[in-house]
């Protein structure tokens, strides 16, 4: 009974994802070893954003699409180092963490308005959750400081 409800991730390592680096398919193949499901991390967010960002490519600039293109690469890295121990809860959790790190070394505070907009945008679902807000509230922060 226990079998039917609970289905094990795919065995083996996270390192054949690391095929997928530059790839939106990087998050199918970490779902396909975690198994965090609908509402997790690598499917409910890290690819869903990926591909609205690929799918809204032509509204940035190439500064915005180079901008993108680094803080995903960011955020594969950062996820692809997270445990194979660790929770899909806490997964869930860091990964939300390391937008703000990829994306201020990634040079948002340096983006034009416009690409900044469409970042707004293309995140726009999402903005009603709590950790984006204050991942965007904390990314914010940092860019004033940058000005001053």
């Amino acid at each position: 009974m226990i079998g039917l409800l609970y289905s094990a991730p795919a065995q083996g390592g996270l390192e054949e994802c690391m095929n997928y680096v530059d790839d939106c398919e990087f998050y199918s193949c970490i779902e396909a070893k975690r198994d965090c499901g609908r509402f997790g991390y690598p499917r409910g967010f890290g690819k869903k954003y990926c591909l609205r960002f690929e799918n809204r490519r032509d509204n940035f600039s190439t500064e915005g699409w180079a901008w993108i293109k680094k803080t995903r690469n960011c955020l594969i890295e950062k996820l692809s180092n997270i445990s194979d121990e660790t929770s899909c809860r806490k997964l869930k959790k860091q990964s939300f963490k390391d937008h703000v790190s990829c994306y201020l070394d990634g040079g948002f505070c340096g983006l034009s308005k416009s690409d900044k907009k469409n970042i707004y945008k293309t995140i726009w679902p999402s903005l009603w959750r709590r950790k984006t807000l204050v991942a965007g509230w904390k990314i914010k922060k940092q860019c004033r400081r940058v000005k001053h």
